[in-house]
């Protein structure tokens, strides 16, 4: 069903969530994300083409996380992926 499709689609987010979870904790032992917010930034991603990979995108979280409060510039993007998970991280940290 439907509903079923759904669920089993945001189980697997949140279990790809988790598992990026420690990486971001090696790189930033003080971040704050947690599983909700890295399966959102997954998802809604996700949905816009590019070339920045899920463990790309943990990393940058990973960077927020310990980076000081700024304005944040990215020079050059093909389709969006990444510019949007800049503008999403910037909003959350």
């Amino acid at each position: 069903s439907p509903l079923a499709a759904l669920d089993t689609r945001y189980r697997t987010l949140l279990a790809e969530a988790e598992a990026l979870l420690p990486f971001c904790c090696a790189i930033a032992p003080t971040m704050t994300q947690d599983t909700v917010a890295m399966a959102s930034l997954l998802h809604q991603s996700q949905a816009i083409y590019g070339q920045t990979s899920e463990s790309k995108l943990a990393a940058m979280a990973a960077c927020f996380a310990t980076a000081p409060r700024g304005d944040v510039v990215e020079i050059g993007t093909a389709w969006g992926r990444s510019a949007f998970a800049l503008c999403m991280l910037a909003q959350h940290y």
